[in-house]
């Protein structure tokens, strides 16, 4: 991903806060391709592995572990092609927030 900003700016961060506080407190799912755009660095559709993991480092905090990070991939990629696509992302999102 040569050429690609994967850190979120500072602005970003604010709306990935915001459309997060309103996904899981007002239920609101019409957030999720919003969300899903923010992961999707390189804007091709999908989130990749090193999307995800430089991400959530950013807004987590957390050096996940590459473990950690495929894990995640594994639950969501319901189709086995090692990325999540937005339909996954919705479901899993749901998923995790209605657990």
């Amino acid at each position: 991903m040569a050429g690609i900003k994967l850190e979120l700016s500072q602005a970003e961060l604010n709306r990935f806060a915001s459309l997060m506080q309103d996904f899981y407190m007002h239920s609101d799912n019409s957030k999720l391709p919003d969300l899903f755009r923010l992961f999707d660095r390189n804007h091709n559709g999908l989130i990749e592995r090193l999307e995800l993991e430089t991400v959530m480092q950013q807004v987590s905090g957390d050096n996940s572990s590459t473990q950690e990070i495929r894990e995640m991939i594994e639950e969501a990629d319901v189709n086995h092609n090692g990325v999540i696509e937005l339909d996954e992302f919705m479901e899993i999102m749901k998923k995790h927030r209605d657990a």
